[in-house]
């Protein structure tokens, strides 16, 4: 049978379902080879589990295998995966970025940090690896580099950029400089601390952001309704959109009844 089209659009494949049946295909093929490396590494058998992937020509597939032993902390192991997806696409930025995780596992900071320069060089413009260079470029005392790494990102609103600046600053003896950045990353941090906290009391979950066309919401509630001390118990609801099958909603109801929350 012909995939539906929602199953289609789940795979992005533009309603092509060939390429969505052969794209599904391929990934489970994937997965499988990875289980069976896996399988074989974890019994202690690393040379039969890399010889699963004898020959394999794609840098995806070796990646995928170094990002499943770094799940399962086999370091050493995920390394060498990660070197044979560097030998078959030596800018890989996925593969750079787990390298340079990996380096900082095993505190090999200035290989590290050659990594993330090279990431950087890459594309300058990216934010945390911006940070993550200067901030171990601090630790190694070179406080004047990271503040030309970092001096880009000045004007971000991120926590975690505002504090490296701040700390480059500081480190470079501008004192008064660095209290703002240092004072708007403590402000940062509390509020994601109290973002946290409510998450955790009132048990809210992260969604999961897709580029299909799906919106898929199980047990939805709406923070603020729920939380009004003179409202009823409040009913959870679900929601289910694409642009396949589920187009639309009927929505009905008497005054009162919560259909003005429920589309919020």
């Amino acid at each position: 049978r012909y995939p539906s089209p929602s199953t289609i659009h789940l795979f992005g494949a533009r309603r092509d379902w060939k390429r969505a049946v052969m794209g599904i295909l391929a990934r489970w093929k994937a997965k499988r080879a990875v289980a069976r490396a896996l399988a074989e590494i974890e019994a202690g058998r690393p040379d039969d589990g890399f010889a699963v992937f004898a020959g394999e020509r794609s840098a995806a597939l070796w990646l995928m295998l170094g990002e499943a032993l770094a799940r399962i902390e086999k370091f050493d192991e995920a390394r060498r995966a990660v070197a044979e997806a560097l030998l078959r696409e030596p800018e890989s930025w996925d593969a750079l970025s787990l390298r340079a995780d990996l380096e900082q596992e095993a505190g090999e900071m200035e290989k590290a940090t050659a990594t993330l320069a090279k990431l950087h060089a890459l594309d300058a413009r990216h934010e945390g690896v911006g940070c993550a260079l200067a901030e171990l470029l601090i630790d190694a005392g070179r406080a004047r580099e990271a503040f030309r790494v970092i001096a880009e990102f000045r004007d971000s609103e991120n926590p975690r950029t505002a504090a490296t600046v701040g700390h480059a600053l500081f480190a470079t003896n501008k004192v008064e400089e660095s209290l703002p950045y240092l004072e708007q990353a403590v402000a940062g941090l509390d509020v994601l601390a109290a973002f946290a906290d409510r998450a955790l009391a009132w048990h809210y979950v992260r969604p999961i952001i897709t580029e299909t066309d799906i919106l898929r919401i199980k047990d939805g509630r709406h923070p603020f309704v729920e939380q009004m001390p003179e409202a009823e118990r409040f009913v959870p609801n679900d929601t289910l959109l694409d642009c396949a099958g589920h187009q639309l909603v009927i929505l009905t109801g008497p005054n009162m009844a919560g259909k003005s929350t429920y589309i919020r």
